[in-house]
């Protein structure tokens, strides 16, 4: 009897040392206040700053939440939590839980605008030298340039302009090769462009135009009409010798010439793909190869910042060149004209008839000859 209540008084002791050891892990936690937050709107990536009491507590583990999505804690003190914002994040109430264990307390603060994944959705043109400047087509990216990081080719891009809405302008950098463009915003997570980009050099090491044109990404469209001529053309006994006196000229690296070329800009704009073009160039020849002829200048090695607003040339395109029998003295000329800090060029007939102009963009200096690269095509008039 007495050895049963002895071990009774044991069990008894026991069991009161481990409720009060209990008592004594339990802590006591402050339920926390959410006074305000650092922005208003944020965006899946971005660094949020809340403010309050009891955010962070002794002992305690603080979680951060919004619309019921976990937030990645950076940084935590008693008044103040400074958050990542998770990806694909949408709009809600900021909430912030403070727990020991089973034991929690929570505060529901203010909603915060959480803005949709930044996109880069295209860009143009879709290639360029060093220090041209591209467009592209944004949206969700943030309104401050320091908050947008862009990259082409490992290097981050300076950013020219932002219109805060849907159009961020960069700088092409010194860089070869092609890529995709990639990007982040808030130091969050980066995302990459399915296309790419093609970066052009000021100077390529050829001797000829169709040397040139081959090596430039930019020409693609020209090259393959100057180097496909007899597999794509119809009606060659009509075209030859037009065509036979534009190869003199693209193939010499002796000769002193100026040439107007087309960048694939002027197609791509047209949404014609090179399949599109060959094809047009097999059904009507007689329309891609004497405005090549009409383009050539002969004799002059032209510049870009030489041209002179009413500047009028002589074209290779004479009237014996295009017909058997035709008159030498008569030819398509080009007229230069200079306006709003821009400068075009257009053909002028044998009458005095004249087709629309096109803006020239740059030149390039090849050998003795010149390149004048247009967004679209010269063209040519009747003769």
């Amino acid at each position: 009897m007495f050895k049963r209540i002895y071990i009774l008084l044991l069990l008894t002791g026991f069991f009161a040392c481990k409720k009060e050891e209990q008592a004594t892990n339990t802590v006591a936690i402050v339920t926390p206040l959410i006074t305000r937050l650092a922005r208003t709107a944020v965006q899946a990536g971005d660094t949020l700053r809340i403010y309050g009491q009891s955010l962070a507590q002794k002992d305690c583990i603080t979680e951060v939440f919004i619309h019921d999505r976990s937030c990645q804690v950076l940084n935590s003190t008693s008044d103040s939590l400074i958050v990542v914002v998770g990806t694909q994040t949408l709009s809600g109430v900021v909430k912030v839980t403070v727990s020991a264990g089973q034991q929690f307390q929570s505060a529901n603060g203010p909603l915060i605008a959480v803005n949709g994944t930044p996109v880069l959705q295209k860009f143009w043109p879709l290639y360029g030298m060093p220090g041209d400047t591209i467009s592209l087509v944004t949206a969700h990216f943030s309104t401050s340039y320091n908050d947008n990081e862009i990259y082409l080719l490992g290097q981050r891009l300076k950013i020219v302009q932002n219109n805060g809405i849907d159009s961020i302008w960069v700088e092409v950098p010194a860089a070869m090769g092609a890529g995709p463009f990639s990007w982040q915003t808030f130091h969050g997570p980066i995302f990459q462009t399915p296309d790419t980009f093609t970066l052009r050099q000021k100077s390529y090491p050829a001797t000829t135009v169709i040397g040139w044109t081959h090596q430039d990404p930019a020409f693609t469209y020209v090259d393959t009409l100057l180097r496909g001529f007899d597999a794509l053309a119809t009606n060659k006994e009509y075209l030859q010798k037009a065509f036979d006196t534009t190869l003199l000229y693209v193939q010499s690296s002796s000769r002193t010439y100026t040439i107007f070329l087309p960048a694939n800009g002027f197609y791509y704009g047209q949404q014609t793909s090179l399949a599109a073009y060959l094809g047009k160039v097999k059904e009507k020849s007689y329309l891609y190869y004497q405005p090549l002829l009409t383009a050539v200048i002969p004799g002059r090695k032209l510049s870009f910042g030489q041209l002179q607003d009413g500047d009028i040339f002589k074209t290779a395109a004479t009237q014996d060149v295009a017909f058997p029998g035709g008159d030498p003295n008569l030819f398509n000329q080009v007229q230069i004209v200079k306006e709003n800090g821009r400068t075009y060029a257009f053909v002028v007939g044998i009458d005095g008839g004249t087709a629309p102009r096109v803006e020239i963009l740059r030149s390039h200096m090849v050998g003795n000859a010149c390149i004048m690269e247009t967004n679209g095509e010269l063209g040519s008039l009747p003769m």
